[in-house]
Formats: structure tokens, C-alpha cells, sequence
């Protein structure tokens, strides 16, 4: 502990938390949107939402772009490092993203 009180952090670690806390955000929003337009699942992960329709793929399309854009802003990274984060935790399941977002917004 510093002497404000705060957990000593060097500023790779503040940057790794953040670039998690991003991709777990970015994840968990995207497939709950997803989930809202079908009842439809995957074939290998039935948490997964599946889109069929081109309407609904454009639209969740449209909206992942936008929330890319939203959650880089919101944690002072890149579109690129998100993206690379997301690629590095590719085993995560669907259900894993949106369990790892909830467990981190009660921890804040």
C-alpha cells in the first residue's frame, strides 16, 4: 500500500487489469446482445448464441463495432490490444465472459 491507501501497482499491471476488465466487458455485452435476437445456440457451446439471419449478423455487427470503439475509450487502449487480449483467453466459452464481467463489476 501507498501512502493514500491504494494497492502499489506498476503500470504494466494497471494495464493488463484493464485490458481484462475490456475484453471481459466487450465479450459479455456482445454475446447478451446476441442472445437477445435468437433462441438458437451453437453446436458446440449451447451458451453461445447463433445468428442465421443477415439482418441480425449486421446488426450485432454494427453494434460490436460501436462497443469496440465505446470500451477503448472507456480504458484508454487500442481497438488492437482489446482485440489481442480476447485472442489470448480464445478457450473462454461465451457463459465464461459474461461469469468473468459479473464477478468483476461486484468487485468494484
Amino acid at each position: 500500500m501507498n501512502r493514500f491507501g491504494f494497492p502499489r501497482n506498476n503500470g504494466r499491471t494497471y494495464f493488463a487489469n484493464n485490458l481484462y476488465k475490456a475484453a471481459c466487458e466487450y465479450m459479455a455485452k456482445t454475446e447478451l446482445f446476441d442472445r437477445s435476437f435468437t433462441d438458437m445456440r451453437s453446436p458446440h457451446d449451447p451458451t453461445e448464441a447463433w445468428l442465421v439471419l443477415d439482418y441480425e449478423r449486421r446488426r450485432s455487427n454494427a453494434y460490436s463495432l460501436s462497443l469496440r470503439v465505446e470500451v477503448s475509450k472507456k480504458y484508454c487502449i487500442t481497438p488492437f490490444d482489446l482485440m489481442g487480449e480476447i485472442n489470448r483467453h480464445k478457450s473462454y466459452s461465451a457463459q465464461m465472459w459474461i461469469d468473468e464481467y459479473e464477478r468483476l463489476q461486484g468487485g468494484e
